[in-house]
């Protein structure tokens, strides 16, 4: 099989494995801990983590199927690469750090830049005239998550950015490395000894890349950015698939078990 299609296909798996693991929680394990403080709100970090393995796998089944089209379609193949980094990045920001202090941190500030994006939604819906049915539901909805703003004493100002930068650059290596090498096949296990100086590197010049492409910059296709493309990809999709490898080793891990984890992947990625 072709090696792009390989990676994409267990970038897609291991989404798939996330989502169940999501629906079928352990009680006490880390993702236990980190979502049940939100698992009775409006929105909650069950429903976001889902949500984010949903996104991962969906753009690696886009992926497959435009790879099989043989066409040169670099904006749609960014696209969705943009899809599941950015996906995959919220769940890296949350589990990666060793404290678990830390850890519950992060959680709570995913919640607050969720509702922090709908309440800039909401406001926008406040002045609608023609569309009375949606701004009085967007009326209704802010009404709840202030209520979960208030129970969960959620931070204010905490936006995307507050996310992204700490993004691929800072966990990639981390993320890539806490694949279990049992997971993967001679020649991967060879590419994650070199995991500190290309994976990395590699995954931010695509999140670059890529989110040029969505915002219709010229220079990525000015500065040929998309050479070796589905190689690039390929790597991006690898990062994912480790994050949602992640995102379902923690639902079966303790805290204690899980803090000493990546502990060691954050020792060993430096």
């Amino acid at each position: 099989m072709d090696p792009v299609m390989k990676r994409l296909l267990a970038a897609g798996e291991h989404a798939t494995a996330a989502q169940r693991g999501l629906d079928d929680p352990t009680p006490g394990s880390e993702i236990d801990l980190l979502c049940t403080p939100s698992d009775k709100g409006y929105v909650s970090l069950w429903t976001g983590l889902h949500l984010c393995a949903e996104a991962v796998g969906e753009a690696t089944v886009s992926l497959r199927g435009l790879r099989q089209t043989g066409l040169e379609l670099p904006a749609s193949v960014m696209t969705m690469a943009r899809l599941a980094l950015v996906n995959a990045n919220r769940v890296a920001y949350v589990l990666t750090p060793p404290d678990p202090a830390e850890r519950d941190q992060r959680a709570l500030a995913v919640l607050a830049a969720d509702i922090e994006s709908f309440e800039r939604a909401a406001k926008t819906a406040a002045g609608f005239t023609d569309l009375a049915t949606l701004r009085d539901a967007a009326a209704g909805m802010q009404a709840a998550v202030a209520e979960d703003r208030r129970d969960l004493e959620l931070p204010r100002g905490v936006r995307d950015t507050t996310i992204s930068k700490n993004g691929p650059m800072n966990v990639g290596v981390m993320v890539a490395a806490a694949f279990d090498q049992q997971d993967l096949p001679a020649s991967e296990r060879a590419a994650r000894n070199r995991l500190p100086q290309n994976t990395a590197e590699a995954v931010q010049w695509i999140w670059n890349v890529a989110s040029g492409f969505a915002h219709g910059y010229s220079w990525p296709r000015v500065a040929d950015t998309t050479v070796d493309l589905w190689e690039s990809v390929s790597t991006a999709m690898f990062y994912a698939g480790a994050v949602m490898h992640l995102l379902h080793l923690a639902h079966q891990t303790s805290r204690p078990e899980w803090s000493q984890l990546m502990a060691d992947h954050a020792q060993a990625g430096n």
